[in-house]
């Protein structure tokens, strides 16, 4: 394991030691719980657009203390390890130390500029090195409100692409822009020439006003996203653009989680849930604090959640 990147306590059986203390965790949570993922920008210790502030095997320790089963990882985090000459190998068995997965890889969002550019290229080869099932994607992140039949060549390209790379695309509804709805992410996944489906996140359909009855068939599900915050209705932030950047850890705010859960339950079971927790104050504070956050207030309302609580609640 090249140096700087292995999970202390190595040498003397450190890595039986890490696996005993997450199985004892583990063994806490009640039988058909969902797996635990941590998003990448979750423990960054920056705002997105910016390189990690916190090392590498910090970030996978904090992770694998706090009990989650697995993380996610960037692709430009991946990238700019790599210039940091950072061996490819070494941060795979980090992650494998450790006992944790990585479930996917986030994020393209300019992939209809080019869907066979470089930075696909990239997010393929960061989920060959650390075996993850999926690529997270974004349509008109920028919210310029391009046209939908401008995105499905791109699209039919970029899921090809992906899915000759033997993954999953994983198309995220995001609160404003083109696919700033369920169903029309539901169009533009029509269109798809690989395997793919819907990354659903509470905080964005909360944003769109949705309740229940906008949730899509579980089995389109590809990847679920949890975090919390204020009602946009009652949150000082101008725009949904704005408000995304200032976001709570679950069950911190007035989004109804365990709603959207139990209406999603089958698709978490399969798929995993996510923290992925955006603000300034997250950035901010130590990445065992984050992790540690993220990971207990996340089991609080996956354990308040059961596949009926999500039919006749609002989850925002």
């Amino acid at each position: 394991m090249g140096r700087g990147y292995h999970v202390r306590g190595r040498r003397h059986g450190g890595r039986r030691i890490v696996r005993d203390f997450l199985k004892g965790r583990r063994m806490m949570r009640r039988p058909e719980t969902p797996n635990l993922i941590c998003a990448s920008h979750t423990i960054s210790g920056t705002m997105p657009g910016k390189p990690a502030r916190h090392p590498f095997a910090e970030r996978v320790q904090a992770v694998a203390e706090a009990g989650f089963d697995g993380l996610t990882i960037h692709f430009r985090d991946h990238q700019h390890l790599l210039a940091g000459a950072a061996d490819p190998g070494a941060l795979r068995d980090c992650v494998a130390a450790a006992g944790l997965t990585v479930s996917e890889v986030e994020f393209l969002s300019d992939w209809h500029r080019d869907p066979l550019g470089g930075s696909v290229r990239q997010a393929i080869k960061t989920a060959h090195l650390f075996g993850a099932r999926r690529i997270n994607v974004g349509a008109d992140l920028a919210g310029l409100n391009i046209p939908l039949s401008d995105l499905v060549e791109p699209f039919r390209r970029l899921t090809g692409a992906i899915g000759e790379a033997g993954l999953t695309t994983a198309l995220e509804v995001i609160a404003w822009g083109t696919v700033g709805s369920v169903p029309r992410a539901v169009d533009l996944l029509g269109e798809a020439r690989g395997p793919a489906g819907l990354l659903l996140d509470n905080w964005h359909l909360a944003a769109l006003g949705g309740g229940p009855s906008d949730l899509p068939d579980p089995s389109l599900v590809a990847g679920l996203q949890i975090s919390d915050a204020l009602r946009m209705s009652d949150h000082p932030a101008r725009t949904a653009m704005d408000a995304t950047l200032q976001r709570l850890f679950p069950g911190e705010g007035q989004l109804d989680i365990p709603a959207f859960l139990g209406a999603l339950w089958s698709a978490a079971l399969r798929c995993g849930v996510t923290v992925e927790v955006i603000s300034a104050d997250a950035a901010e504070a130590p990445v065992r604090h984050c992790a540690m956050r993220a990971a207990d207030t996340a089991r609080q309302v996956l354990a308040q959640a059961t596949p009926s609580s999500g039919k006749a609640a609002s989850h925002v």
